[in-house]
């Protein structure tokens, strides 16, 4: 889903709970790289794949505008814009996703 779509939609402040996390930590060897400093000598990253059934762009969509900490930066601005960046989350997603199946992936990290 374009995090464009719906930062566009809203004006300052701009929510930055995509970009900060969970999404903005996704380098595998900064991660290690923390891991270790942090005192972990055993490090496995792996990324593991999905494809979303076909009709989850919307669902995606709103779950992550109403439903994840998003809806908190969000809720700063009038009832108008949340509706406004939901649209446009929601119109990019559906986009996205008539162009092909929506992949999404996730890293699972182990250390000790």
């Amino acid at each position: 889903m374009s995090i464009g779509a719906w930062r566009a939609a809203v004006p300052e402040p701009k929510p930055e709970f995509v970009a900060r996390t969970p999404f903005g930590y996704h380098d595998p060897a900064g991660i290690e790289a923390d891991l270790r400093a942090g005192g972990f000598t055993e490090v496995a990253i792996e990324r593991v794949g999905r494809t979303n059934p076909s009709g989850s762009a919307a669902p995606l969509a709103r779950g992550m505008c109403l439903g994840s900490p998003l809806a908190n930066e969000l809720a700063a601005h009038p009832a108008a814009v949340r509706d406004r960046a939901l649209a446009a989350a929601i119109a990019a997603a559906e986009q996205a996703e008539a162009g092909a199946p929506l992949r999404m992936s996730a890293l699972v990290v182990a250390a000790r």
